[in-house]
């Protein structure tokens, strides 16, 4: 190996005839190395193969015509792009880079790949850089990850090889930014920037943590489909495109000040672990989001607060109505933003014309509306919403209206009523089955009648608690026929 120190890698920069390809392999260089504009013709073919850099290298001011390939070898410390560029593709094949590497205000005409190599440091795009064409990862190991903090991407940015610890967007300008399941991920952060199309498609048993976050702007549409540990929607406005969620396997989904004045569509939602997913829909609006065939029964905990939800629509899968909505942790779930989601989930399905979970969704809204009474010691409200959920669990059981009445509410009634009447007619079994129980039955069946006179029992002088308890039963009785009706009227429009 040739051993150089910092004066004499000024060979990089000789005015002189390369030859068509410059190879510069087994070469140890101890300090700085520049390329240099005046370096070398426009046809040159630049190779690094194998060579070893103690410190930094950079490319300052170059205009490089043909190919720039950098091939294994060892660099101890950064590389720098800095006003020039390359008109051919420029390539890294493999190596160890223990440091950063930075593209500031340089262009790329042509494509720019990384096939292979160990990147102990970042690699960082910064706001001037330009990629004319296809922005490639193959392949490679990325200790701290990659983070574009501007640039502009003319050609499509495809992560579809390699490990990489974290990719980060915090600006520039994308055509295209795609994941694809031969990447190995383990968080992907689009902070802020403007893009066409994003694609995230990650493997069965990824963990891949994506977020997307503040101002991010997507003109085409976000598409994700995968196995992630989180997906993140912080402070989102999804103005125009939309977001695809297509056959996902989620730990947790979050929505936090989400706001959808777009498309939102879920198709084929899951958790990851069924039994332990945690869904979050908190301070956001859905919008007019759709969800098919969503297993909501496969999350652990759904928790909805302050959010907006009536205009969603949900097909081939619903959520729970019998789920503590309205708590992280479902121990102290409270009543007044619980009763506030089930109203928000009913007016989604009055809207969507499904009757049958309008009204179990309506029932619990009104199960916590009634808890939430009682929180706030209004007991006439709380007492009305306890009364109708005994009759008829709030109209949605015209059956247990029906039969409460029939044999609970009313023979309790007619008894008490009877404990008023002459011992002797009080004994339903005193002169025999005919004289005794046929008696009782035929009274019990007017007294049923919320319009019988109070004289209805011949030949009884009646007491004044006779007359009141009568007066009681037919309130209780029209009470229950009332709501049993009311029910069955509404039941029966499903």
């Amino acid at each position: 190996m040739t051993t150089l120190n910092g004066e004499e890698t000024s060979f990089l920069k000789e005015e002189k005839d390369w030859g068509t390809v410059v190879s510069i392999a087994g070469v140890h260089v101890l300090g700085e190395a520049l390329f240099l504009q005046n370096g070398f013709g426009h046809n040159h073919k630049i190779e690094i193969r194998d060579s070893l850099f103690e410190q930094d290298l950079f490319f300052f001011g170059g205009k490089f015509a043909n190919q720039f390939i950098i091939k294994n070898g060892s660099f101890k410390k950064g590389i720098s792009f800095e006003k020039g560029s390359f008109g051919n593709l420029f390539k890294i094949e493999g190596g160890q880079f223990e440091e950063d590497i930075n593209i500031g205000n340089f262009i790329f005409e042509d494509d720019f790949w990384i096939s292979g190599g160990s990147f102990r440091g970042s690699l960082n795009i910064f706001d001037e850089a330009v990629f004319n064409k296809d922005f490639w990862i193959g392949g490679g190991s990325f200790k701290e990850g990659i983070e574009f903090m501007g640039g502009e991407f003319h050609g499509p940015v495809r992560i579809s090889g390699g490990e990489v610890s974290q990719i980060q967007t915090y600006s520039g300008v994308f055509i295209e930014f795609s994941l694809t399941p031969l990447a190995i991920v383990k968080r992907i952060s689009f902070f802020e920037g403007k893009f066409q199309k994003i694609e995230i498609v990650t493997a069965e048993n990824s963990l891949t943590f994506l977020s997307f976050s503040h101002e991010i702007v997507v003109h085409s549409g976000v598409k994700v489909t995968g196995s992630f540990s989180k997906i993140v929607f912080d402070s989102v406005k999804l103005k125009n495109g939309a977001i695809y969620l297509s056959d996902v396997n989620v730990e947790y989904l979050w929505f936090r000040g989400f706001l959808n004045e777009s498309k939102l569509d879920v198709n084929g939602l899951r958790s990851k672990i069924s039994g332990k997913g945690f869904i979050s829909i908190k301070n956001s609006d859905l919008g007019h989001a759709i969800f098919r065939g969503a297993n909501f029964k496969s999350f652990r905990t759904i928790h909805i607060s302050n959010s907006r939800l009536h205009g969603v629509i949900t097909i081939g899968g619903y959520i729970p109505s019998n789920l503590d909505i309205g708590s992280i942790d479902n121990k102290h779930p409270e009543p007044e933003r619980s009763a506030e989601t089930y109203n928000q989930l009913t007016l989604a399905m009055q809207k969507q014309g499904n009757r049958d979970k309008e009204v179990e969704y309506y029932t619990s809204y009104l199960d916590w509306q009634r808890k939430a009474y009682l929180k706030e010691k209004k007991w006439s409200a709380a007492g009305s919403l306890w009364m109708h959920k005994i009759s008829t669990e709030y109209g949605s059981s015209w059956i247990r209206g029906a039969l409460l009445t029939i044999f609970v509410v009313s023979p309790l009634c007619y008894f008490l009523y009877s404990l008023t009447l002459p011992s002797v007619c009080c004994h339903f079994f005193q002169g025999g089955w005919q004289g005794g129980v046929l008696v009782h039955l035929k009274y019990f069946l007017i007294f049923l009648l919320p319009t019988h006179s109070l004289d209805f029992v011949q030949g009884m002088k009646l007491s004044w608690g006779s007359y009141a308890l009568d007066i009681f039963g037919r309130i209780l009785i029209g009470f229950m026929i009332y709501q049993t009706i009311a029910a069955f009227r509404r039941y029966g429009k499903i």
